[in-house]
């Protein structure tokens, strides 16, 4: 995983979650962090992202408010959270597994064009892509590669959200 700080969003790695200083940043799937940096900077503001999964894992995200964690493929249960060392008010349990990645955003979004593959949800609020179901994980994890690679060249190529 990898941290970005909340306001440069420059990306940071090789961290322990006790470590001092690290409120400032939020967590992402390393392959993910590069493009999660760019649309934030160009103010297209993420609230979650994946990457994707070779492998099927369970998995928790953190929020505010309840209605943030809505969005997300694969929430199963959002419990309010109830434990005072945590910052959030809610966490949200969910299935991560092989057969898509997404984004996220605060907002709905308006893009002249996606990446090959991907949609919009129709609140246009989360960007996904189901993964081709190639057989085999060394498949699943070259998926994953090109996904983030055309995700990647794909914010480089915006331009910045004046609105």
């Amino acid at each position: 995983m990898a941290l970005i700080h909340k306001i440069t969003f420059e990306i940071i790695q090789g961290y322990n979650r006790e470590d001092s200083g690290t409120d400032d940043y939020f967590e992402v799937d390393d392959l993910i962090a590069l493009t999660i940096s760019i649309l934030n900077k160009k103010g297209y503001t993420t609230t979650f992202c994946c990457s994707g999964h070779p492998f099927i894992n369970l998995s928790e995200a953190f929020a505010d408010n309840s209605d943030a964690l809505n969005g997300i493929p694969g929430m199963q249960e959002i419990l309010e959270n109830t434990n005072p060392e945590f910052k959030h008010k809610y966490v949200g349990k969910f299935t991560m597994s092989d057969v898509y990645c997404y984004i996220a955003f605060a907002e709905p979004v308006h893009f002249d064009a996606l990446p090959d593959g991907f949609v919009l949800d129709k609140d246009d609020k989360c960007l996904t892509k189901d993964f081709s179901q190639k057989p085999g994980k060394w498949a699943c994890i070259n998926e994953i590669v090109e996904n983030m690679k055309q995700l990647y060249l794909w914010a480089t190529a915006l331009p910045d959200d004046n609105g």
